[in-house]
């Protein structure tokens, strides 16, 4: 496939899969997973440890669905519980 066109959906896996992602050109897309306190973790060692280039790097909000933890949101963002709607 054309690497500028491809993007590895809501990627959660392991640095090996990022690696080859990346080394292929792909664009990588993280959700909210990635400010989930536990289950996020080892996506923000990777994006700590460089393994990203933000040129790969493609955001998506996946809304209402893999909203990130109250600990990573402004607190004068109001957020109550897990419910994630647009506005």
């Amino acid at each position: 496939p054309n690497p500028s066109k491809v993007c590895i959906h809501c990627f959660t896996g392991p640095t090996e899969d990022l690696q080859e992602y990346v080394s292929r050109g792909f664009y990588i897309g993280l959700t909210g997973f990635v400010g989930m306190l536990r289950r996020g973790a080892h996506i923000r060692e990777m994006l700590i440890g460089g393994l990203l280039p933000l040129e790969q790097l493609m955001l998506e909000t996946d809304c209402p669905f893999m909203m990130p933890d109250k600990a990573y949101l402004p607190a004068d963002i109001d957020v109550q519980g897990r419910k994630s709607e647009p506005c």
